[in-house]
C-alpha cells in the first residue's frame, strides 16, 4: 500500500497542491491557516484579506479536504515523519541536555566560579536533571571528541 499522503487517483494537481500546504503546516494545522498560508505565499495577501478581516476559506477547499480526507492523510504524514526522524530527534535532544549539564558541571568545577555563576549552573542542572534519567539515557552514546573517543568527565584541572 502506498503512503496515504501521496496524491490519490482522481485528485487534481491543484487539490493536491492545496493538501500539501495544509499537510506541511504541521500538527497545529487548520483549513483557515492553510488558506492564509496559500494567500501569503502565492497571492497578494493584502488585497485578498480586505483590511483586518480574516479571509474566508473557499468552499472548494473544504470540499477537497472532506473528499480526499486531508485530516487523516496529514495525521498519517505526521506519524510517518516521527517514525522516520524521531530517533534522531531524540538523540539530538539528549545531546543538547547532556551538553548543557556538562557545561554546568565544568562551571561548577572551576575554582574561580563566582556565587552568581554557581547559582546559574545549579539552575541549569535543576532544569535538565528530570530529563537525564538512566532509563532515558541508556541507549544514548556519550558525546565523542574530535577523534571519536568519549569526552572525559569535567574536572578542575580540565578547566584551567
Amino acid at each position: 500500500m502506498s503512503d496515504p499522503w501521496r496524491q490519490r487517483e482522481g485528485e487534481s494537481d491543484e487539490s493536491y497542491a492545496r493538501f500539501l500546504i495544509y499537510r506541511n503546516i504541521g500538527p497545529g494545522r487548520s483549513l483557515q491557516l492553510a488558506y492564509e498560508t496559500y494567500l501569503s505565499t502565492f497571492r497578494n495577501a493584502t488585497d485578498a484579506t480586505k483590511g483586518n478581516k480574516r479571509p474566508q476559506v473557499p468552499g472548494h477547499w473544504g470540499d477537497d479536504s472532506a473528499r480526499h480526507e486531508w485530516c487523516d492523510r496529514a495525521a498519517a504524514w505526521d506519524i510517518g515523519q516521527l517514525e522516520a526522524q524521531g530517533v534522531e530527534l531524540a538523540r539530538l535532544w539528549a545531546g543538547i541536555l547532556i551538553a548543557a549539564a556538562t557545561k554546568a558541571a565544568v562551571k561548577l568545577a572551576d575554582p574561580r566560579c563566582k556565587p552568581k555563576d554557581f547559582m546559574q549552573a545549579l539552575a541549569v542542572i535543576d532544569r535538565v536533571a528530570p530529563y537525564l534519567t538512566p532509563d532515558a539515557l541508556k541507549h544514548i552514546q556519550p558525546p565523542a571528541g574530535g577523534d571519536g573517543a568519549a569526552r572525559p568527565e569535567p574536572t578542575r584541572e580540565s578547566v584551567r
